[in-house]
């Protein structure tokens, strides 16, 4: 039967178990350092971008509040000078609180690294034919970025939306923006099923100022965002789903069979080069925390 110090290990992914597991071997084990994080797929995405670094132990917490409260209590207990913090952007535009010590992610999350236009393009290469030509190659990465646009628009509407619910602190029942498995192909861009998204808006809208939103507000947050950087604030998620969707019909339109499971995120991330430009800040952070490897 495996032990409880072995179960501990394996998984962690709550507050108190994180914490207890920071607690028992911090003066025993011989880490360079420990990192929370906020779940397991976190995991895999820091360790990938700090793969020198082989000797930090990484714990889920069970989410971005955990991983804060825990760094909270190390600091008021002296102990966080060997702790690394990693939370996601999300939406949030602004600084927060503890931010040099606490790295938040510039993207909305993981899943946004491996939406990357270079990336997308590097990965089939490197998943259907490896004697994918350059051209073949470029009109993936125009594609992907055909993808992007077509959905930017909506995107937009839907995070100025949650954003205006959460200044309302209410729920404004905005449905669910379409889905990556409800669109259609067109040459090798990935559109919304829906040809008509401004009917979609327009009924969300008047059901946000129904609830008390500013008809102005709503707009100048659609604006912001579509001048920001879709990537950092958009859902991850949402995004990580039309990706493979695109990665699906692309590939079948280029008559290749898949290697691999491509469905699985650990298995995305194992095929992200860790040293992509896009980690670079992540080294930066643990080098200054805890020195050079």
């Amino acid at each position: 039967m495996t032990g409880y110090a072995e179960r501990l290990r394996a998984s962690t992914n709550t507050w108190s178990a994180a914490y207890i597991a920071f607690e028992t071997g911090y003066l025993r084990e011989q880490y360079r350092a420990y990192a929370f994080v906020e779940d397991e797929d976190d995991k895999v995405f820091y360790q990938l971008a700090l793969t020198k670094y082989e000797d930090i132990r990484y714990l889920g917490c069970g989410g971005r509040n955990a991983v804060l409260s825990i760094y909270k209590k190390l600091e008021e207990e002296g102990k966080s000078q060997r702790a690394l913090f990693f939370i996601d952007r999300d939406t949030e535009l602004e600084p927060f609180d503890f931010q040099q010590e606490v790295l938040r992610t510039s993207l909305y999350s993981w899943e946004s690294y491996v939406c990357q236009p270079d990336f997308v393009g590097w990965f089939l290469q490197r998943r259907t034919n490896p004697n994918l030509t350059s051209q073949e190659r470029e009109e993936i990465v125009t594609g992907w970025n055909g993808t992007v646009a077509a959905f930017h628009d909506v995107l937009a509407a839907h995070t100025a939306l949650c954003r205006t619910a959460f200044l309302l602190n209410r729920s404004l029942g905005v449905s669910e923006v379409v889905g990556a498995r409800n669109a259609t192909l067109s040459g090798i861009v990935l559109a919304p099923a829906d040809d008509d998204p401004d009917s979609w808006f327009s009924s969300a809208v008047g059901l946000a100022i129904g609830h008390g939103a500013k008809k102005a507000e709503i707009f100048e947050r659609i604006q912001y965002y579509s001048n920001t950087s879709l990537f950092a604030t958009s859902q991850g998620k949402f995004l990580f789903s039309i990706l493979r969707r695109f990665v699906h019909l692309s590939i079948r339109r280029l008559g290749n069979a898949m290697q691999g499971e491509f469905n699985s995120p650990k298995h995305w991330l194992a095929e992200l080069p860790w040293n992509h430009y896009s980690l670079d800040y992540i080294r930066d952070y643990a080098t200054a925390r805890i020195g050079p490897a």
